[in-house]
């Protein structure tokens, strides 16, 4: 039996789950495991001191930045998994503690993320894998044996053979310098026929070379997967090596487990890892490309803290911009529906099942109510025999887009200043129309970052009531505020983050009238203080 609190179905499953985000930039951890959930309808407010990680969460939720870890998840539908990453503790998961896996590149060795032996995308922890650095050292001798080794990257070597360069040639002067002086104290001539310094510093440079050669051939003759193991964990190694040290590593029984197999299953797994690697290229370039990226962002609304409009478009055009932009895909999609029903009207169901695949994927990214009129419109033309207008219907949509704008726009009662500038409003005017703007693409979930922090208390008050308006049993919103009465009185639920996580998180009044934590009691406390 459903539990019915307020008007809200309290034991429903979750609409919106964000489950163990983390975000860095650089060494700075801006958000450090995030997870909560929102039923479809409810409010979540996030609070918070200036820099606690609020609108970086926003950003990451709503794909403007890209979580280095995490899941996602929209109703039943996955938008962001990033689940198998390095731990805070420094462990890695089983599949990505394989050494053949972190050895793997895809694209170019400075791709950040890489495709775990098992299938999932996981996050590539380079600082994992053993480092060689410089010596600290004013010891030539030390740069010439740290030479000797074969893994060492081109760059890596090249700054170690500086150091030695420079070194050796003050060593040899300073040789040559004191062997003068012996000589002109014994009164003998000088030496005509001495060899420069950088010709021995080459003659020695080129003996490490062979050295270091000599010593991977040994490396190489070993017929024990652990040896190549430790090649592949580290880091930097060059590619031609990577590549010979992988194939071996296979060749000896290497697999995912490090355990040893058959010469028949180490080819098997070899074509494996190879098929692995190619649909990791595939996915990743899926994930980067702005298509994919856009596909997910649609799911979400969001009104900027600075309004973000367009300045040389209207109210009108700010706010019928994006779907009138979104024609161009529900066209392609309108003709595949009519090429599936045609299809199927042939009895070629294969056929037409295809071009249905087809129509859902660009479908993910509309609104249902715009897939469901372009459906329908395929329908009927197939039973009258005929094939969609695309002109009239391009024509019918953008006439449908205006009304909806001017709905919206009535709603957040601005439909006096339709044909205005954005610098003929007042802020809270402008924020409004970011409002309409957002509600146009009729997302499943609405964000506000801080919509009022640009304003004075008069328009503050102004977007905060159109903000509470919004709310209904369908509509799922979170904001992130610095109002704690409109987070008290709108919000269903209430995050508190602080240092990048959640410090307290509760109804409103578990949080603002019964607070657990003292770092929340202690910024309730200020946020009362009167100056």
């Amino acid at each position: 039996m459903e539990d019915i609190v307020n008007g809200k179905n309290v034991s429903a499953a979750p609409y919106l789950k964000v489950e163990d985000i983390y975000k860095n930039f650089g060494a700075n951890k801006v958000l450090k495991g995030i997870s909560f959930d929102l039923r479809k309808g409810e409010v979540l407010a996030i609070i918070g001191s200036s820099g606690s990680g609020k609108t970086t969460l926003l950003r990451c939720i709503t794909f403007l930045e890209r979580a280095d870890k995490g899941v996602l998840t929209v109703g039943d539908n996955v938008l962001f998994d990033m689940s198998r990453v390095k731990m805070e503790d420094g462990s890695l998961s089983s599949s990505l503690a394989s050494p053949l896996c972190k050895g793997i590149r895809y694209l170019s060795c400075k791709l950040r993320y890489t495709r775990s032996v098992t299938g999932p995308l996981a996050r590539f922890e380079s600082d994992e894998k053993r480092e060689f650095s410089l010596p600290v050292t004013d010891k030539t001798a030390d740069f010439a044996e740290f030479l000797k080794n074969p893994l060492l990257s081109h760059s890596l070597r090249a700054a170690a053979e500086e150091i030695y360069k420079s070194r050796r040639r003050s060593e040899l002067i300073a040789q040559s310098l004191e062997r003068a002086k012996e000589r002109a104290m014994r009164g003998e001539a000088q030496e005509k026929n001495s060899v420069s310094p950088e010709k021995v510093i080459r003659a020695e440079l080129k003996q490490i070379r062979l050295q270091a050669k000599e010593l991977l051939d040994t490396t190489f003759s070993s017929s024990e997967a652990e040896d190549y193991a430790a090649i592949l964990n580290t880091k930097d190694v060059p590619e031609r090596i990577l590549r010979r040290a992988r194939a071996k590593y296979i060749s000896c029984g290497g697999t995912d487990a490090g355990k040893a197999v058959s010469v028949a299953q180490a080819r098997e797994n070899k074509c494996i890892f190879a098929e692995e690697r190619r649909q990791g290229a595939q996915e990743l370039k899926k994930m980067n490309s702005a298509a994919y990226i856009r596909s997910k962002r649609l799911h979400f609304g969001l009104v900027f803290q600075s309004f973000n409009l367009f300045p040389q478009y209207t109210v009108l055009d700010n706010v019928t911009l994006a779907p009138r932009l979104m024609i161009r895909e529900e066209l392609k999609m309108l003709s595949l529906f009519a090429k599936a029903e045609r299809a199927a009207a042939q009895g070629n169901a294969d056929k037409a099942e295809k071009l249905r695949a087809k129509a859902d994927i660009i479908a993910q990214t509309l609104a249902k109510e715009d897939v469901e009129a372009a459906r329908r419109t395929a329908q009927e033309c197939a039973a009258s025999g005929g094939t969609p207008d695309r002109h009239e219907y391009a024509s019918r949509r953008r006439g449908e887009i205006e009304r909806y704008a001017y709905t919206l726009l009535e709603q957040v009662g601005l439909a006096d200043k339709v044909r205005s500038y954005p610098c003929e409003l007042s802020g809270g005017q402008c924020q409004r129309v970011a409002i309409a703007r957002a509600l146009a693409m009729r997302p499943n979930i609405l964000c506000f970052d801080e919509p009022t922090s640009a304003l004075d208390p008069e328009l503050t008050g102004e977007v905060l009531k159109v903000i509470k308006g919004l709310k209904s049993s369908d509509r799922t919103m979170i904001v992130v505020t610095h109002e704690m009465n409109f987070a008290r009185d709108v919000a269903d639920k209430v995050l508190f983050m602080s240092g990048g996580v959640v410090e307290e998180s509760g109804t409103p009044e578990e949080v603002f009238d019964n607070p657990k934590s003292e770092i929340t009691k202690a910024f309730l406390r200020k946020s009362e203080e009167k100056y």
